[in-house]
C-alpha cells in the first residue's frame, strides 16, 4: 500500500546477520556473497525471500496475511509478538470465540476456552462474582487468582465491597469487575501462564495474567455503525439426587423402628412444625417436631448440631390423610420435585450499538450497551448500562497514543445471600424435607397485595 513497514526483521539466509528496518521502513545488512538471499518478516505479512543478485539497492513490498495474523499475541505490557518467538505458555482467546455462546459475562465466557483455566461462581446465577485460577492454586494462604489487566491497566477483580444488616448474617454477591465489563467491546484475551510469563508485572502475576485488550475502531464502509442484539435464557439443570420413601424427621425419628407422624388428642394426624409443638392442642402422640428430644432429655441440635430442615429420617411416606400447617388435609405423600418449584426461566437480553471510523487520524470507537435480566431465583432482577470510548490517535509518524474510557452503571435487586443459612444455595440442598410442599405462595400476601403478617411462622389454625 506504499506504507512502510517499522520493524521488519531482515536477515540472511542460511547466515547469522540480522537486522531490522526502521521507522521509515529502511535497512542497512551486509551479506558475504552476490547471490545471498534475504528473508524479510514482519508480524501480520507474509514472509517473502529476495535473492540480492549483487545489487546494493532493493525496494521490496510485503503483502498482509490474516493467516499469519491468527499466530500474534498480546504478551505484557500490550507487546504484539509472533506466538512461535516467545518462550513461555500463552494462550490467546478472539472476542467472537468468548461471545459466540452470549454468556452472561467475561469470565463465563472463557470457561472452556483455555486450558489449565478454571473459573467458578459464586451462586450459580447471571454476573455473580468468579473466582479464577490458571494451572492450580499456588499458595496456601495467600491470593491464587490471576492479574487482570485491561489495556494495560491493572484492575482489581475482587468481589464488590459487602455490608452486613445489623444482627444479620447478610453476605450478598454484588459481584466483581468482570462480571460488569462490556463484552461488546472486547478485541482479543490473552493468559500468560506462569510467572515467567508475566515476568513485567512482578509479584503480582506470580499466578498469571489475563491480558484484555478492548478494540479501538477501525476504518469501515459507510457510516460504521453496527447494532446488536442477543438474549437468553436460564434454567435449573439438575438438583442433588435424595431418597423419596420418608418425610421430614431428625434424629429424634432414629430412636424409633417405625416412627409416626404426632396425633392430636382427638387422634387426628398432623404435620408437625419444624422446631416440635404444634397449634393443634397439647398431649398429642407420634415424633412430636422435626428436632424432638431424643432420651437423656437433650434436644437434637445439643448432640447432632443443626443439619438442615430437609433431613428426612421420619415416618414413610405412605399417602395417609395429615392436617397440613395451613390447617388443609393433604395426603402424606413424597414430592419429588419440590425444589424445583422454587425457580423460574431467567432471561437476560443486551442491546449494543457502535460507532466506528478510522483514517489518517488513527481509529476511533463509541459504543453504548443495556442488559436487562430475570435472575431464575423469583423476585431477582439486574440491569446494567455502559458507554465505552476506545481510540488509537496517531499523533506523529514515530508517536501515536491510545485512549480509552469506559462507564458502567449496574442496578441489582434482590441478590442472593452466600455463605450464610439464610443463603438460596444451601436453602435448596438443606431446606426441605421430602414431604414439603411449597404453599408459601399462597399466604405471603393479603388479598389487597400487601405483606402479610402472620403473627406466628404459618396460619395454623386450633
Amino acid at each position: 500500500k506504499g506504507s512502510p513497514v517499522i520493524g521488519a526483521t531482515v536477515s540472511v539466509k542460511n547466515g547469522t546477520e540480522t537486522v531490522f528496518s526502521d521507522d521509515n521502513g529502511n535497512f542497512s545488512i551486509s551479506v558475504s556473497n552476490q547471490n545471498a538471499v534475504l528473508v524479510i518478516s514482519s508480524i501480520g505479512y507474509t514472509t517473502k525471500e529476495v535473492a540480492t543478485g549483487g545489487k546494493t539497492n532493493l525496494n521490496v513490498q510485503l503483502e498482509s496475511s490474516a493467516a499469519d495474523m491468527e499466530e500474534v499475541v498480546v504478551t505484557a505490557l500490550g507487546v504484539k509478538r509472533d506466538k512461535r518467538s516467545i518462550g513461555f505458555a500463552v494462550q490467546q482467546v478472539k472476542a467472537e470465540d468468548v461471545t459466540v455462546a452470549a454468556p452472561v459475562d467475561v469470565a463465563q465466557g472463557l470457561m472452556g476456552k483455555v486450558a489449565g483455566l478454571n473459573i467458578s461462581t459464586s451462586n450459580g446465577l447471571a454476573n455473580a462474582s468468579s473466582r479464577i485460577v490458571i494451572r492450580g492454586n499456588n499458595s496456601v494462604t495467600g491470593l491464587n487468582q490471576p492479574l487482570i489487566v485491561v489495556d494495560g491497566a491493572i484492575i482489581d477483580n475482587k468481589p464488590t465491597a459487602q455490608s452486613n444488616i445489623e444482627g444479620t448474617e447478610n453476605l450478598r454477591d454484588w459481584g466483581n469487575y468482570l462480571s460488569f465489563m462490556n463484552m461488546d467491546n472486547i478485541e482479543s484475551i490473552s493468559v500468560l501462564k506462569g510467572p515467567n510469563a508475566a515476568a513485567l508485572y512482578g509479584a503480582r502475576g506470580a499466578n498469571g495474567v489475563i491480558l484484555i485488550t478492548s478494540k479501538k475502531g477501525a476504518k469501515e464502509k459507510g457510516l460504521g455503525l453496527n447494532y446488536n442484539f442477543n438474549t437468553n435464557f436460564q434454567n435449573v439443570y439438575r438438583f442433588q439426587d435424595v431418597q423419596n420413601e420418608y418425610g421430614g424427621g431428625f434424629a429424634a425419628g432414629l430412636w424409633s423402628a417405625n416412627p409416626e407422624l404426632p396425633k392430636t388428642s382427638s387422634g387426628e394426624y398432623y404435620l408437625p412444625t419444624l422446631y416440635g409443638g404444634s397449634s393443634y392442642g397439647a398431649g398429642g402422640s407420634g415424633i412430636g417436631g422435626y428436632h424432638g428430644t431424643i432420651p437423656g432429655g437433650f434436644n437434637t441440635w445439643d448432640i447432632f448440631s443443626w443439619f438442615g430442615a430437609s433431613s428426612s429420617w421420619g415416618p414413610k411416606l405412605d399417602g395417609q390423610m395429615v392436617r397440613w400447617w395451613d390447617g388443609e388435609m393433604r395426603p402424606y405423600s413424597p414430592q419429588p420435585d419440590n425444589r424445583a418449584s422454587y425457580y423460574r426461566t431467567g432471561n437476560e437480553t443486551t442491546h449494543n450499538v457502535s460507532f466506528s471510523s478510522g483514517g489518517e487520524f488513527g481509529t476511533v470507537r463509541l459504543s453504548a450497551t443495556r442488559t436487562d435480566g430475570l435472575a431464575i431465583v423469583p423476585n431477582t432482577f439486574n440491569n446494567a448500562t455502559n458507554f465505552a470510548l476506545g481510540s488509537n490517535l496517531k499523533i506523529s509518524k514515530v508517536f501515536s497514543t491510545e485512549i480509552n474510557v469506559a462507564y458502567n452503571q449496574s442496578y441489582r435487586y434482590n441478590t442472593p445471600e452466600i455463605g450464610t443459612n439464610n443463603s438460596w444455595s444451601k436453602f435448596t440442598v438443606y431446606g426441605m424435607s421430602r414431604e414439603n410442599k411449597p404453599l408459601e405462595h399462597l399466604y405471603y400476601k393479603n388479598d389487597d397485595g400487601s405483606k402479610r403478617d402472620f403473627g406466628s411462622p404459618y396460619p395454623q389454625q386450633e
